[in-house]
């Protein structure tokens, strides 16, 4: 979400530089998050696996983060200054994607 607003900022200033701010918080907020989500997540791997596999239970959890850096590059790959002016859509599809997403395992979710 914060990036949808960088890149918008970017466009209202006809390509001139913007302010380094923007990669600085958003590198925070990800840094924060990779903080919080990633030991409990291991944890919970290591805690619901069955003992034969929990090795590769906590393989496929590092194979999920690569394959989100992965897509993350295809959508980043295609972008250029040619067509830059459709950055906060990009950012903006991925975000309610998120939001999609959430809402549906949060929907999914047994009760306990």
């Amino acid at each position: 979400m914060m990036m949808t607003f960088a890149s918008q900022n970017l466009i209202n200033n006809n390509g001139l530089p913007i302010s380094m701010a923007w990669i600085i918080i958003s590198i925070f907020f990800l840094t924060l998050g990779e903080l919080c989500v990633s030991p409990i997540g291991l944890s919970i791997m290591a805690k619901v696996a069955p003992d034969l596999i929990k090795n590769q239970i906590m393989g496929l959890w590092f194979v999920a983060s690569a394959l989100g850096n992965f897509v993350a590059g295809l959508i980043g790959g295609n972008v250029n200054i040619k067509n830059i002016d459709q950055l906060p859509n990009i950012f903006g599809q991925c975000m309610w994607m998120l939001f999609v997403v959430a809402l549906l395992l949060f929907i999914a979710k047994k009760p306990s």
